[in-house]
């Protein structure tokens, strides 16, 4: 899936419970050829398409052409749980995901800053895999 407008990413988020008390399994960073950086997400959570497995997937969200990130951790606030879900914002040419415990999707590029954890990138694509 590759969501193109605020529209599509409301219906991936209808459709995996807004990532709802989903789990990080990984972030990963990776460095392209021309320079360019892309971060992709692994994420348990529920899938409402299915019901093996009691509807639980893994979700890879690979942001491409990423201008910036961050993930901060402090030893008592770990951002693996998804207890607010992740969040869309979509700028100009742009696609802002935060997954940093924010309660409220941010309005703006300097909200979307104050994450803990956050990818501005030019494209996303979700790709839904077999519960492990």
């Amino acid at each position: 899936m590759k969501p193109k407008t605020s529209i599509d990413y409301e219906r991936v988020l209808a459709r995996f419970y807004d990532f709802g008390d989903g789990v990080i399994r990984g972030i990963l960073l990776q460095y392209e050829e021309g320079g360019t950086r892309k971060v992709e997400i692994q994420v348990a959570t529920r899938d409402s398409e299915t019901t093996e497995n009691e509807g639980w997937v893994i979700v890879q969200i690979a942001i491409r052409d990423v201008s910036e990130f961050a993930v901060r951790e402090g030893p008592r606030t770990p951002i693996q749980v998804l207890s607010q879900g992740i969040h869309f914002l979509c700028l100009n040419n742009q696609v802002g995901v935060e997954f940093g415990g924010a309660t409220d999707c941010p309005g703006s590029i300097e909200s979307l800053r104050l994450s803990d954890g956050y990818v501005v990138g030019r494209e996303v694509e979700f790709h839904v895999v077999p519960w492990v």
